[in-house]
C-alpha cells in the first residue's frame, strides 16, 4: 500500500498507527490476569485463571459442556434473527414508505406503530407465549415486531429528506408524481433507510439473536459460577469482532454504492 503524502508539515492530532501499542495493551492485560491468578491473589471463585477460561470455552466450541457445539446454538439463533429481520424489512420498509407519502396510510399505520413502539418486547412477551405457544413462532414474531417499528419510522422519516427545491425542479421540468417519487423522493431517503436496516440488524444480533450465549451467562447467574461469565463474555467479544468486521465491509460498499449513484444522478 502506498503511503499517503502529506501536504502540510504540521502535525495532525491522531495521526499514526496504533495497532501495535493495541496488541501490546491486550497482551499485557493478559499477562496481569496471568499472574494474579497464578500468584492466588484471588480466589479462582472470583476469578478464575485464563488457562481454565480458555477450557472451558474450548468445552462449549466442542459440545463437551452442553448437549451441542456452541456453533449450532449461535446458528439456530441466527436463523431467527435473519428470518425475523428479513420479513421485518420487507414489510416495515414500504409500510414506512407508504406512511411518508399518504395520508390515508399514515392515518390507519401510524396510531398502531406509535401505540406499541414505546413498549419493550419484554413488556408483551407473555401475551406472545400465551397466543402463539413456546414453538419457534413466538421467538421470531418477538424479533420482528422488536424490527418492524424502528424499521417503519426510519422509513417515514427518510421520505422527508428530499429538499422542496429539488422536488418543485423536478414537477418545472415535466416529472409526474411517480417521477418525483421515484427519481428524487426515494433517493433522498434510501441513505436514512438503510442506516435504520443497519442499525436494527446488529442490534437485534447482539440483544436478541445470542441467545446461547445469554444461556450462558444465566448459567453463571444460577450456579454462580465466574467461569461462566467470562466464556459468556469471550464468546459475545469473538461474536461482536466478526460482526464488527462484516459491518465495515457492508458499510464500505453500501457507501461507495451510495457515492456512484449520487455521482450519475
Amino acid at each position: 500500500m502506498a503511503e499517503v503524502q502529506k501536504t502540510s508539515a504540521f502535525r495532525t492530532p491522531g495521526e499514526g498507527a496504533s495497532a501495535a501499542i493495541s496488541v501490546a495493551t491486550i497482551a499485557v492485560l493478559f499477562l496481569l490476569w496471568w499472574a494474579i491468578t497464578a500468584a492466588g491473589l484471588i480466589k479462582p471463585l472470583f476469578l478464575p485463571s485464563p488457562q481454565a477460561v480458555a477450557q472451558q470455552f474450548m468445552e462449549y466450541i466442542n459440545g463437551t459442556a452442553n448437549d451441542k457445539p456452541l456453533w449450532q446454538h449461535l446458528a439456530a439463533s441466527l436463523l431467527r434473527v435473519a428470518a425475523a429481520f428479513v420479513l421485518a424489512v420487507l414489510t416495515a420498509v414500504p409500510n414506512g414508505i407508504a406512511i411518508g407519502m399518504s395520508r390515508v396510510a399514515r392515518g390507519i399505520f401510524d396510531p398502531p406503530i406509535e401505540f406499541y413502539r414505546p413498549l419493550p418486547p419484554l413488556a408483551y412477551l407473555p401475551l406472545i407465549i400465551i397466543w402463539f405457544g413456546i414453538d419457534e413462532l413466538p421467538k421470531v414474531l418477538l424479533i420482528f415486531l422488536a424490527c418492524f417499528a424502528p424499521l417503519a419510522l426510519a422509513a417515514r422519516s427518510g421520505m422527508k429528506s428530499a429538499a422542496q427545491e429539488q422536488i418543485n425542479a423536478a414537477y418545472s421540468m415535466g416529472a409526474s408524481y411517480t417521477q418525483v417519487v421515484q427519481h428524487v423522493v426515494l433517493p433522498a431517503a434510501l441513505p436514512e433507510i438503510l442506516v435504520g436496516i443497519n442499525r436494527q440488524v446488529w442490534v437485534n444480533l447482539l440483544l436478541n439473536g445470542l441467545c446461547c450465549i445469554w444461556w450462558i451467562f444465566w448459567c453463571a447467574v444460577s450456579y454462580e459460577e465466574r467461569i461462566f461469565h467470562l466464556v459468556s463474555l469471550q464468546c459475545c467479544s469473538v461474536v461482536e469482532c466478526v460482526a464488527t468486521g462484516i459491518r465495515n465491509i457492508e458499510g464500505a460498499a453500501v457507501s461507495k454504492w451510495l457515492l456512484h449513484r449520487t455521482c450519475s444522478i
